[in-house]
């Protein structure tokens, strides 16, 4: 009955405190980016830390974003996407629609207020297995979700600080099952708080302090089929108070060099689980056109309010609360080079250790009785390379390679290898993008948390290539341009099915984010 759930986990993934029904690297990996600021580091005024593409869209294909504030100007952003990609082992449907701003006000010259907002559509449908019959009515996956924030911030010259509160809710409907599940509705709410100050005590030192507090609670009605009995389950409301604090020194070596080492904490107190930390160490090495660096960190995820769902609707009775946070410590070295003005080449590689991911089950699969459990552990092994060259003033060119090694088989969404390549320039007024990507084949499926469940289910390797054009309007101004964006691309879900093209929306309108007329 887990599948049933993942409207309840899937929900909360538009959360600002996301939580998502993946393998728990890619969970870990997203916390550990929230809570690394020594990889944020600056050096004259660039990052000294830049993940190149290549994993970003690996660990996070779906992920998007758009920020932006600006004291005093108002925002508005609407888009619509509608795609028919090839995917195993049938083409699925996605409609998503998104809209956000902005709405900002200067009070003085060191203070500011601002309110954001952010509404989500998605609906996808699956026709199935097209191994087997086609349903008479294809599944449906809908999720729904805004979100409104307020703040207050302030800058007195290297102190810097912001207090932000928000509300955030949604639902995540799967319909139309098989068998006679029928419908699972599922609802979330989510309330917190975020504190955040920065500030330089001493010359080369900057301190960055804060607290974030969470409110997590959420509903499932359960609508299966006559004469199925009909069903509504409500969570428990988890709170999760987290503080944190950051030291990085700038000590310079020279007129040319720059060392910066940086450590911090973040503690985690949890009303349903056992209290965690998560520590991390950095140091670099920079100048103007090398830099060195080297990390370790801890990244932690608690469970979600699926488990106590479960535990409500399965004889687990309430071992979900013995469980501890699932942790991933991770360590990596690199670097980043401009060998030229026209050149830059990021280099890293990482070792992730994945350890505590929880799992409920029966026996002889788990020890007697039945409960969830924290069982399982990985390592992963990786490389990323990334390139890119200017050619011209109006040219560039750039490629990258990701290479993964996990230490257990059938980790789902983890392809041995993945490249990517593409150009961008224009033509006079004319701006055209060209790029490809390819992925090795993986193992598909996110991998069940019940105990002795596999992936069997393997997606073979995939080549994408996009290309778009885009031309401004002279008559709307230069912030509207219109753009066509055909894409193409090749797959295979099993050796024997047809290769089935992507197809996207035709020609399309783009404003910015603080497009004022």
């Amino acid at each position: 009955m887990e599948p049933s759930l993942a409207g309840l986990a899937a929900g909360q993934r538009h959360g600002i405190h996301h939580r998502q029904q993946r393998p728990a690297a890619a969970d870990q990996r997203q916390q550990l980016r929230l809570h690394q600021p020594h990889q944020q580091t600056r050096h004259r005024g660039r990052r000294a830390r830049q993940r190149p593409v290549v994993r970003r869209l690996l660990r996070h294909p779906h992920r998007a974003s758009g920020r932006g504030r600006q004291a005093g100007r108002r925002g508005l952003h609407a888009g619509a996407r509608l795609c028919q990609i090839g995917r195993p082992p049938r083409q699925c449907r996605r409609r998503a629609e998104e809209r956000h701003g902005p709405v900002g006000l200067q009070i003085n010259q060191h203070w500011a207020t601002s309110v954001n907002f952010l509404y989500t559509s998605n609906t996808a449908s699956d026709p199935g297995d097209s191994r087997l019959p086609k349903p008479s009515v294809a599944p449906q996956y809908t999720t729904e979700a805004g979100m409104v924030s307020a703040a207050l911030s302030h800058e007195h010259g290297s102190w810097l600080g912001e207090f932000r509160v928000y509300h955030n809710a949604g639902d995540g409907n799967w319909l139309n099952q098989s068998g006679t599940a029928g419908d699972t509705l599922s609802s979330f709410n989510m309330d917190g708080l975020r504190w955040k100050e920065q500030f330089s005590l001493w010359e080369g030192g900057t301190v960055k302090a804060g607290i974030d507090n969470d409110w997590i609670s959420g509903q499932v009605r359960f609508k299966p089929l006559a004469p199925e009995p009909k069903n509504t389950v409500g969570a428990p409301t988890f709170r999760v108070t987290s503080p944190y604090v950051g030291l990085s020194q700038d000590i310079a070596l020279g007129s040319d060099w720059t060392l910066t080492p940086s450590a911090g904490v973040r503690f985690y107190d949890h009303n349903q689980f056992e209290s965690n930390t998560a520590p991390h160490f950095g140091l670099s090495l920079a100048s103007e056109r090398l830099t060195v660096f080297g990390n370790l960190s801890r990244g932690v995820n608690f469970a979600g309010l699926e488990t106590a769902v479960l535990s409500s609707i399965m004889p687990l009775g309430s071992s979900w609360k013995q469980l501890t946070a699932e942790e991933m410590d991770h360590a990596e070295v690199g670097f980043k080079a401009m060998p030229f003005d026209s050149t830059q080449v990021d280099f890293s590689y990482f070792v992730d250790h994945v350890k505590n991911r929880y799992i409920f089950g029966f026996p002889p699969d788990v020890p007697p009785p039945p409960q969830f459990i924290n069982l399982g552990a990985y390592r992963m092994k990786g490389m990323e390379l990334a390139i890119r060259q200017d050619i011209g003033r109006d040219w560039s060119v750039f490629g990258g390679l990701t290479l993964l090694d996990p230490s257990i088989g059938h980790l789902p969404y983890t392809p041995r290898s993945a490249v990517t390549a593409g150009v961008n320039g224009k033509v006079g007024p004319v701006k055209l993008a060209l790029d490809m990507q390819y992925q090795g084949d993986v193992w598909a499926l996110n991998r069940s948390r019940f105990g002795g469940a596999s992936n069997t289910e393997k997606v073979e390797s995939f080549t994408v290539v996009n290309a778009r054009v885009s031309y401004p309007l002279p008559v709307l101004g230069k912030k509207v341009r219109y753009s066509s964006p055909p894409k193409t691309c090749w797959t295979a879900s099993i050796p024997t099915a047809p290769v089935i093209p992507c197809r996207v929306s035709g020609a399309r309108w783009a404003l910015p984010p603080a497009f004022e007329g």
